[in-house]
């Protein structure tokens, strides 16, 4: 194509700044990618993709090339010694020696991917944070949370700073005070408390450093957001309203495969086809699959180690596997078998047997199809997953658009393109390369934020979590739920009781306003002193199961409701059925109410219950918007 979204950008950006269309909201769009990240922004709310721009000047002062302007960022972080460097930073020390005296975390979005198939990467991980923590004798020891906190203040540091400077009217795009309204992009196959991790994180770094908020915040998943920017920008792509798209999101730790019917043109919308399909297989695990390959192939040049320049075996195969990452994953196509790959492994000694040359590893083209075709392989298995469950309820499939980091693989464009010419002719693939170079990148991060400045025609808000309560029960030893549980004797009545969590709001259901009833025991003159929990459950979230159960395993606790008065002040202001004497004690009776205005829930506990009960205790969770499906405002 001929499009150029570069010198777009700049003339809707200078059409922008004639017509004052700098003024209003400021959205800011973040893709957290697990190889690379990308930030998208518009200032005002005008619905036009051209408008749409980035944020670059990632790399730092000693990065050169076309890395220097880039719109995205490795999402890489390293440690030594109580420093912090991210992105391309990490990248400059990996090719420099004596890089293995840094600790590094590569894919660090997978932290927050429990799946079985991101297991090994996330355990070398958390290995990793292990021994981080290890030097850190004296200090708070650095959690999952704390590198996910931390790489998003990056970014948005960054964001923040870029944007605060004087565009050509010597105005800034940000100034403090300025309303900001933040968009996140996320896999299709997270769950709530992954969602839930990620959006805590953003509040937490948008307070600390006072760059808006997430009472807005807009979430979608990352191959809605790609498919939106696809077909917005090659409206050429497809031919009607109705048509069929499957989306292969094909990212750096996962794949999501997707079926759409479009359903709407102006603003486009997309109706899901079926269940989506998602697997831990991506961009970083052709990395992993190529550290693996070349490690076996050096493993027995111990002599590296003591290389004039310092390197060990281990900086050597960083150096080479981020070479790989860089140059060869994306264009590497297996067409030439004769042609070679080299990669530098300074100290080799050339040795023909082993396929070294002088400094070089060489590389053949049958090895590099050894390593990209297992992944290959999975992904169209899920594309042709898709293809048969639409043709089975009657949507025939009309193009398969292949996006993400992955989806600009030559290999990967072929493998697809081969298959569905011998199996399924009439279906097109229209891979990411068809957009302009400048976008290809930051297709993610600017569907997101063009799908979020129209929510029109958007899909019916489902509530995907449960929301509960900690609540105290007298132990039912034969109840399944209370089995296990930490036994507590409550020291008024003497009955043992066991801390469990009850489901205010379910899966599945509509949240509007919830109301429990709960009590406590108290004896004359003793203070009324009340601390309940309130959590945010995934999966079936029954009631009444202990709070250690494995049922209630992914329960994060979200907030507290407490309120401490007077046994006489409660006694004043009770009614007959809020406060009873039983056998030397009083019962005290009281109710938790959960309320949703837009997308904040606000909880509160009232005594005297019912309508004419006084709030006693309140808090509010700014915006759930990880409860519910993605995509609805």
């Amino acid at each position: 194509m001929s499009d150029n979204l570069r010198v777009d950008s700049v003339r809707s950006a200078l059409a922008n700044l004639a017509l004052g269309k700098d003024d209003g909201d400021l959205s800011i769009s973040i893709d957290f990618g697990t190889s690379y990240s990308s930030v998208s922004w518009i200032k005002g709310t005008t619905p036009d993709i051209n408008d749409i721009q980035d944020i670059a000047g990632w790399a730092s002062a000693h990065s050169v090339g076309p890395y220097s302007s880039a719109p995205e960022v490795p999402s890489e972080w390293m440690y030594r010694n109580g420093v912090r460097k991210y992105g391309y930073e990490v990248h400059h020390i990996l090719s420099r020696p004596g890089h293995e005296e840094w600790h590094r975390l590569t894919n660090i979005k997978m932290l927050l991917d429990n799946s079985v198939g991101s297991y090994k990467i996330r355990r070398q991980n958390l290995e990793t944070i292990e021994k981080i923590n290890e030097t850190r004798a004296g200090h708070e020891k650095i959690a999952v949370y704390d590198i996910i906190v931390d790489y998003l203040f990056f970014l948005l540091s960054h964001t923040k700073t870029q944007l605060s400077k004087k565009n050509v009217r010597g105005k800034s795009y940000y100034t403090p005070g300025d309303r900001v309204k933040f968009v996140l992009s996320i896999p299709e196959k997270w769950d709530a408390v992954a969602k839930w991790t990620m959006e805590e994180a953003l509040a937490t770094v948008t307070e600390r450093i006072q760059f808006g908020s997430i009472a807005d915040l807009f979430m979608l998943s990352e191959s809605e957001s790609a498919s939106t920017y696809m077909l917005e920008r090659l409206r050429n792509a497809w031919s009607s309203k109705s048509e069929t798209i499957i989306t292969a999101d094909a990212g750096g730790g996962t794949t999501d495969v997707a079926t759409f019917r479009v359903i709407n043109d102006k603003p486009l919308r997309f109706r899901r086809v079926g269940i989506s399909q998602a697997r831990s297989i991506g961009s970083s695990f052709l990395d992993h699959r190529f550290r693996e390959y070349l490690e076996d192939r050096v493993k027995e040049q111990t002599h590296l180690n003591e290389v004039e320049n310092g390197s060990t075996l281990v900086e050597l195969t960083d150096a080479a596997v981020l070479y790989f990452h860089r140059q060869m994953k994306r264009y590497f196509e297996g067409e030439l078998e004769g042609e070679v790959e080299y990669v530098d492994f300074n100290g080799l000694a050339a040795c023909k047997e082993k396929g070294f040359e002088r400094g070089r590893v060489v590389v053949t083209q049958s090895d590099l199809a050894k390593i990209f075709h297992p992944i290959c392989d999975a992904i169209w298995e899920m594309v042709e997953g898709q293809i048969l469950t639409a043709r089975r309820s009657r949507h025939v499939p009309s193009k398969v658009l292949l996006v993400g980091g992955l989806g600009l693989s030559k290999y990967l464009q072929k493998f697809i393109e081969v298959r569905l010419a011998s199996v399924y002719p009439d279906i097109e693939l229209v891979p990411i390369e068809q957009l302009p170079e400048a976008s290809l990148a930051t297709a993610v991060s600017r569907g997101s934020l063009f799908r979020s400045l129209n929510k029109e025609v958007g899909p019916t808000r489902i509530n995907n979590a449960g929301f509960g309560i900690g609540q105290n029960q007298i132990l039912r030893p034969d109840f399944e739920g209370h089995q296990g549980g930490d036994p507590i004797i409550d020291e008024v009545d003497h009955e043992t009781y066991v801390s469990c969590i009850y489901y205010l709001c379910k899966p599945g259901k509509e949240i509007r306003e919830e109301t429990h009833i709960m009590w406590e025991t108290l004896r004359s003159g003793q203070d009324f002193d009340v601390r309940i929990p309130v959590y945010m459950g995934d999966g079936d979230c029954v009631d009444d199961y202990h709070i250690d159960h494995p049922k209630n395993a992914a329960a994060q606790q979200l907030g507290e409701l407490s309120f401490k008065t007077t046994f006489d002040e409660i006694k004043q202001n009770s009614t007959q059925s809020s406060f009873k004497k039983k056998d030397g004690y009083y019962v005290v009776t009281y109710e938790v109410v959960i309320h949703m205005r837009g997308l904040r829930m606000e909880y509160e506990m009232r005594y005297p219950p019912g309508p004419k009960g006084k709030l006693r205790a309140k808090g509010e969770l700014e915006n759930i918007a990880a409860a519910f499906n993605l995509g609805a405002a």
